[in-house]
């Protein structure tokens, strides 16, 4: 495997690399703007019931017809959105994607590694610098799945 990423970061801590602004008056927006997200899917969050017919379900349709296989793994939250996917409604969700993936023949991995609301310096990005830890991490919990 082949990771890149830039080792360039602003004075936030954050790479620019991926278009993501870096100057602190950007970070500041970035998380205002993730409060005002969170209030507003905490208002309409419901129970998902027919995964098939989800975006997600027709994703893993798609890429299957092209002969792709679909892996899905969990990232590294800050805590305003562990918070959010931690209340009874997401957490049945998420109980239900685990039996329809599972379903699906799709994996999901759960990479062994720890932030701390620090990492994420505009609370929805890990900073440039512990980027290549949740990579590791993640390329770790692939290698059982390494086919020939």
């Amino acid at each position: 495997w082949k990771m890149a990423w830039s080792s360039e970061s602003g004075p936030s801590g954050l790479s620019s690399a991926g278009g993501i602004k870096t100057d602190e008056a950007s970070q500041q927006t970035a998380i205002r703007v993730a409060n005002e997200y969170l209030i507003a899917e905490a208002k309409k969050e419901k129970l998902l019931t027919d995964w098939d017919a989800s975006c997600v379900g027709h994703m893993v349709k798609l890429v299957r017809e092209h002969g792709g296989s679909v892996i899905f793994f969990e990232t590294p939250l800050h805590s305003q959105f562990q918070a959010f996917y931690d209340r009874p409604i997401q957490q049945e969700n998420r109980a239900a994607f685990a039996k329809v993936a599972a379903g699906w023949n799709t994996p999901i991995l759960k990479p062994e590694v720890r932030f701390s609301d620090e990492d994420f310096p505009d609370v929805w990005h890990l900073s440039s610098g512990r980027a290549p830890d949740f990579t590791a991490a993640l390329m770790t919990s692939l290698r059982p799945l390494d086919r020939p």
